[in-house]
């Protein structure tokens, strides 16, 4: 197999393809308990990725925490079939947090959507690495999948939740074999945790590293 980290994009292997965006700004304080909850306008719980900040100017800007974490502030973002609901700890001070989130349609998933106009004025730019997808899929269990790559490869995945119907994108920081799930990842082989509560995983295995 060629090696996808020696280039910055690659017809061999698929890229995510961002279906859509949004950002904005809502504020809470810490006697708020209720999620900050939006539309996203699809027909299907989307996968995600979210960054935030307590700065209009993203100056600086933190990837998604999950709650159990323990920081504060802190946002935490889900998704349904119709929307997304961000989660927070808040201090003693009221906090505004500015949001980004992008989205990606899940491997099992194929209808169409609305063409994406505003992120920038490239659809491919050399300017930039492309994420390199070597596999990705869904699965019903704990799983263990062999990349064969020799390297440790980058990894995501998102969970799906049966008691609030909720997918959830686990950062790469958790990625162990924790209560809430995760995964092992060696130059060999990836196992995900798919833990209890939860029927199924999304899985991307990337060729970059």
């Amino acid at each position: 197999m060629t090696d996808a980290r020696n280039f910055l994009f690659n017809s061999d292997f698929p890229i995510d393809k961002i279906i859509g965006f949004q950002t904005g700004s809502f504020t809470k304080t810490s006697a708020d308990s209720a999620p900050f909850v939006v539309a996203h306008g699809f027909s299907f719980a989307p996968l995600y990725i979210l960054q935030w900040s307590t700065s209009s100017t993203f100056v600086p800007a933190f990837s998604e925490q999950l709650l159990g974490d323990g920081f504060t502030p802190l946002l935490e973002a889900q998704t349904t079939a119709t929307d997304v609901k961000f989660f927070y700890n808040v201090p003693s001070a009221p906090v505004t947090f500015h949001y980004r989130v992008y989205f990606m349609m899940p491997p099992d998933v194929d209808v169409s959507v609305p063409i994406l106009t505003g992120l920038d004025n490239f659809r491919l730019n050399t300017d930039f690495n492309y994420t390199k997808i070597i596999e990705e899929g869904k699965i019903l269990s704990t799983t263990t999948i062999t990349h064969g790559l020799g390297y440790f490869p980058l990894v995501d995945f998102w969970i799906h939740r049966t008691s609030d119907d909720v997918i959830r994108h686990f950062p790469v920081s958790e990625t162990d074999a924790g209560n809430e799930g995760g995964a092992i990842v060696t130059t060999t082989t990836v196992t995900f945790y798919l833990p209890t509560g939860h029927d199924f995983m999304y899985y991307k295995i990337y060729g970059d590293s």
